[in-house]
């Protein structure tokens, strides 16, 4: 009985920093003293009390895709040493070093328990709901002039105020992030997560509308955003969905009139003249991105081996110093410039053999929450080309996520098999 009391007692507790470490991953600009910030405290706790449980088994599990992702924390210190701006480079290789501790504690929860990963997915769905909701303040604070706005005093909240606009036509959310880009990136999780839940079998009526209600709050946020590069993200996962399942002519069908019925609604609604605005230079402009990319490849080709450092402005003359355009908006061309050749290698085999795992995983999809992460997962590596997300927690929790139940299934074939 005291065991089975010990047991309860200890999932509580680590239901409770999973919820708290998700859930505060959404103000990490927020740092205590400019050093750590709440949901870093969450991650550290998180990180000991595993710790903790497997120094009671007797061995410490380490995957091997931990210590690539050391390799190129290493890699990013290393360019820190050569870069122009040293204690930048430093800082955000130390922020990386956070990013593989995200990993691990994920991947050892799962390794623990496969129950946790119904614990990411609700804790992510939360969040996303509340994110979703803080957008739409936003959004009716600006088009009723501040009547709907409710203002608490909590950081961050000083940010529903500023918004931003496409070709300065369209409104764009951002919440409680800075760029309406990583708002989009972050709701692709619950966006995707929650579709899964609301058509999961055997759920109650109730249960389902409230999944519901969260599903289109949560997609709504998504679309206010705007982000094109994020709608492709989405558009590229339905799509694999469509094909790959049962009835593919069927499905292929139903890609083509989606696709259609977006072309209509572009055509009919205001967002014409901002997609052809991408022939002048535009900060939000599809142009100016292209032209991030071939200064920031310029420069990679200049140090090619251990890169000119995370973090280090991207050298574009064609824009005012501070612009956002002055980032590589490509995760990909961050971790090649920042970290070199070796870097880029030494993160692409970290996602290449997942994908394709992933890929042919998807032609079967047996389990429901395997097929939930695998969606997502393969959604954030294709939105990854439109913004930096090597230090976004988020990316690596779902990373290391799909990492442990494909190689939990590889274990199950292989034993199937003996």
């Amino acid at each position: 009985m005291q065991n089975a009391s010990t047991k309860v007692s200890y999932h509580w507790i680590v239901n409770t920093l999973v919820y708290g470490f998700i859930l505060l991953t959404q103000f990490d600009h927020f740092q205590l003293m400019g050093i750590i910030s709440l949901s870093e405290i969450f991650l550290v706790l998180l990180f000991f009390l595993l710790v903790g449980a497997f120094a009671l088994t007797g061995s410490i599990p380490v995957p091997k895709s931990f210590i690539w992702i050391s390799l190129l924390v290493v890699l990013g210190l290393a360019g820190s040493l050569t870069s122009s701006t040293p204690l930048v480079s430093l800082r955000k290789s130390i922020s990386l070093a956070g990013m593989a501790l995200s990993f691990l504690v994920t991947y050892w929860l799962l390794r623990i328990d496969e129950w946790w990963s119904r614990t990411i997915m609700n804790a992510f769905i939360v969040a996303g709901f509340m994110i979703s909701i803080a957008a739409w303040i936003q959004w009716l604070a600006y088009y009723t002039n501040g009547i709907v706005i409710w203002q608490p005093k909590i950081y961050g909240w000083q940010q529903l105020h500023g918004v931003a606009f496409l070709g300065e036509q369209l409104l764009r959310v951002t919440a409680f992030y800075f760029d309406p880009n990583f708002l989009a990136f972050y709701l692709l999780l619950p966006l995707i997560f929650s579709y899964f839940r609301f058509t999961e079998p055997h759920r109650g009526l109730s249960k389902r509308l409230l999944i519901g209600v969260i599903l289109c709050v949560i997609a709504g946020a998504f679309i206010l955003t705007v982000s094109r590069g994020q709608f492709l993200a989405l558009l590229i996962v339905m799509s694999i969905g469509l094909l790959l399942s049962a009835k593919r002519w069927r499905n292929l069908l139903v890609v083509l009139l989606l696709i259609t019925i977006s072309a209509f609604i572009i055509a009919i609604s205001n967002l014409v003249p901002v997609i052809a605005s991408v022939r002048n230079y535009n900060p939000e402009a599809i142009m100016a991105r292209l032209t991030a990319w071939k200064y920031g490849w310029l420069e990679l080709m200049n140090n090619p081996w251990l890169g000119v450092g995370l973090g280090v402005p991207v050298f574009n003359p064609e824009v005012p110093i501070g612009d956002p355009m002055m980032e590589e908006h490509n995760t990909y061309l961050q971790v090649a410039r920042g970290t070199g050749i070796f870097g880029l290698v030494v993160f692409l085999s970290l996602l290449v053999r997942l994908i394709v795992q992933t890929l042919l995983y998807l032609r079967s999809r047996k389990d429901f929450i395997l097929s939930a992460y695998s969606y997502t997962f393969i959604a954030l590596v294709v939105g990854a080309i439109s913004i930096n997300a090597l230090l976004i927690k988020h990316f690596w929790i779902i990373l290391a996520a799909q990492y442990a139940l494909m190689t939990k299934r590889t274990q199950w074939k292989r034993k199937e098999l003996a």
